[in-house]
């Protein structure tokens, strides 16, 4: 390579091999890493004795024969050491060794910067520390093929590598040799050149690689495109382990169909942002355990049949911003993934969401061939638990989530019961040219563990069936009002509202019935039922409220559903129990739990309704003494939980007594050893 037309940038971490932790081919774990074991934000002082350095507050300052070394404190991280090492031009390799530091480390996570150096410093090179940092090469000197040789048990690696000429020579074939503890690695390669290659041996011997990722164009923009080349098999010979690969932002344009062949344990590929208006049928068909695949920002019309007949366990598939128009093509294609859980169709070209032919009876929104992950292997479930902690991916992984934002869908028809939706869920209808929803039917309320969302915004919806933009009158400002078939529905949840005066009536849309959902709001009390259009609200949903009492002055007469979960309530009135529970025709479902229950002598009514109407009660056995441990209100028996006031006063008249006796004693005792002790003197 021309010296003074590249520039190579390597972020490593260093780990001593005794602290790797292992993984296994059955472990979707992709990178190991370290715990600090000393937080305290110290420098070591030993170095100050050498006339060679100069030392202040939070500085250590060495100039040894060519080789300059700043050690300094992170201004951010406490627990993290800075350093800074430079080496003069026709430095050589004997005065790189020698020029050590007599400096020990306070915590083993160490940011280091070091600039025109043939060999890794001594500094560099210390078992049990973690390091991460750049190395440059500006021209002084050619990029050695030994650089990492000395390096320890090499963990992460991001090399960046800039070239203005020669392409074909980036990298010395046998670079990452030997580094077979290396676990990632990352290769970013910025060029002139419209096209360039990499050797095919670049990852050969590296055996435990879980995670590579190759880029060509990062940071360059849309109009000056390079374009990797010759991609082969047998690039990936060596590393059968590799748990996760990007080949995104390299404008390939073809694939060969054998080119993931030995990669069997893959979970993640990335193949976005290439040039690639078509796919080989059998390209994934050793991808066995792939879970992620990344299509996005290509030049795709079209599926190959069969691609996915070897990827059972895919869940999430990223094919937006391709150029695809024809659902069949989607639907036929999917249809052997039964974890198909994340969709993402966005910026393409559909024009309707059914299909055609065998698939007439689907839509892009067909889930009845999807199971449950419950069915699947241990090792997709650890997976996907690690993927929650992950800011990219923050809905639940058992929570279907379909894309078919900015497209230019006119109509659609919806149905969560015939297209197989499964709560919980989430659409996105963003940005179409939807005018009218079709069959959309009222959706079951949403609770802590059932969410459904439909997004529908930026579309130019008119009147049809149900979707539209009518306000019925009455309806409170902060509240969402829509109908269906069935019901109107009164939507405030998170609305910082703590009181209602005026409700709608269903008469005005030809209803006979509301559903009210107040959850998640200020609410000390239950609307009235005096409360205009309260009376015909038949669901009650006030869940994560601050409600007190329940009285049946504040209820509505023909409550089907009433949910108070997670407020304040330590009992039942005389009045609801009588009136909404013993006497009502109408009560199905009561919803209790995650309440402050007392069991005590007050109790007795609520402790007898529980256990003569448990069976409308679902969460019936989540209720709980708030004071009592680890008892249940089916547990609890009014004989056990009411201790009678004259026991208590017993026990008071008792205690009383007992300091009176004690007391006396004690003067007595007092005054006793007091007399005989001035008669002797």
């Amino acid at each position: 390579m021309n010296a003074l037309n590249c520039a190579l940038f390597i972020i490593l971490n260093t780990l001593s091999q005794s602290y790797l932790t292992p993984t296994t081919s059955a472990s979707p774990q992709i990178v190991t890493t370290i715990t600090p074991t000393v937080s305290a934000q110290q420098l070591d002082t030993s170095a100050c004795n050498d006339a060679r350095c100069k030392c202040t507050d939070n500085k250590v300052h060495c100039v040894m024969n060519g080789v300059t070394i700043t050690i300094r404190k992170h201004f951010l991280r406490t627990n993290t050491t800075q350093l800074f090492i430079s080496c003069a031009a026709n430095t050589t390799v004997q005065e790189i060794e020698e020029a050590q530091v007599a400096y020990r480390f306070w915590h083993n996570e160490v940011e280091f910067e070091l600039e025109n150096c043939a060999i890794l410093p001594e500094i560099l090179r210390r078992a049990n520390i973690n390091y991460a940092g750049t190395i440059k090469f500006d021209g002084a000197l050619t990029v050695p093929a030994s650089l990492l040789q000395k390096a320890i048990g090499l963990q992460r690696l991001q090399v960046r590598l800039i070239v203005k000429s020669n392409a074909l020579a980036l990298l010395p074939s046998q670079f990452f040799n030997n580094q077979s503890a290396l676990k990632e690695l990352q290769l970013e390669i910025y060029c002139d050149p419209n096209e360039i290659t990499l050797p095919s041996q670049i990852f050969h011997t590296l055996y435990g690689l879980e995670v590579i990722s190759v880029n060509a164009n990062q940071w360059k923009g849309i109009y000056n495109k390079t374009v990797l080349r010759n991609l082969t098999a047998e690039h990936f010979r060596d590393t059968s382990n590799l748990r996760k690969l990007d080949l995104g932002c390299n404008y390939m344009q073809t694939l060969p169909s054998e080119l993931f062949v030995t990669l069997t344990e893959l979970n993640e590929l990335t193949l976005s942002k290439n040039d690639l208006s078509a796919l080989p049928s059998g390209l994934l068909r050793a991808q066995v355990k792939l879970i992620i695949l990344d299509l996005s920002f290509n030049q795709l019309q079209a599926l190959p049949p069969g691609i996915f007949n070897s990827t059972p366990f895919l869940w999430h598939l990223d094919l937006s911003s391709n150029q695809f128009s024809v659902p069949t093509n989607i639907i036929a294609a999917v249809r052997p993934l039964r974890y198909l859980y994340r969709l993402d169709l966005s910026y393409n070209n559909f024009t309707h969401i059914a299909g055609a032919g065998e698939f007439e009876n689907y839509t892009l929104l067909s889930r009845q061939h999807i199971s449950k992950i419950s069915a699947t292997p241990p090792y997709f479930q650890q997976y996907l638990e690690q993927l929650s902690d992950i800011v990219y991916f923050p809905l639940p992984y058992n929570m279907t989530f379909i894309n078919l934002s900015y497209n230019k869908i006119k109509t659609m028809n919806l149905s969560e019961k015939s297209d197989g939706l499964k709560c919980p869920y989430e659409l996105n209808c963003d940005k179409n040219v939807i005018r009218f929803i079709y069959a959309l039917r009222y959706l079951p309320k949403n609770h802590d563990w059932c969410r459904r969302e439909i997004n529908i915004y930026g579309n130019p919806l008119q009147a049809k069936n149900n979707i539209c933009d009518w306000m019925p009158r009455n309806c409170p400002t902060a509240c969402n009002c829509q109908y269906d078939s069935e019901t109107l529905l009164i939507n405030c949840t998170n609305a910082l509202v703590e009181s209602l005066t005026e409700l709608p009536r269903p008469e005005q849309v030809s209803l006979t019935q509301s559903t009210l959902d107040i959850s998640h709001n200020l609410f000390f009390e239950l609307p009235p039922n005096v409360t205009f259009g309260y009376a015909n609200v038949t669901r009650l949903y006030a869940a994560h409220n601050r409600l007190e009492n329940l009285q049946s002055a504040h209820l509505p007469p023909q409550l089907e559903v009433l949910d108070v979960r997670n407020n304040s309530l330590a009992r039942l009135s005389d009045s609801f129990i009588q009136y909404f529970l013993n006497e009502s025709a109408t009560l199905q479902q009561l919803y209790l739990s995650e309440n402050p229950w007392l069991c005590d002598c007050g109790a007795k009514q609520l402790l007898n309704a529980v256990r003569t109407h448990r069976n409308r009660i679902p969460d019936v056995e989540l209720l709980a003494c708030a004071n009592l441990e680890n008892t249940s209100l089916l547990q609890a028996r009014h004989e056990d939980v009411c201790v009678p006031e004259s026991v208590h006063s017993a026990w008071l008249l008792f205690g009383i007594s007992l300091v009176i006796i004690v007391f006396i004693s004690l003067i007595a005792l007092y005054y006793k050893y007091k007399l005989k002790l001035r008669r002797f003197m």
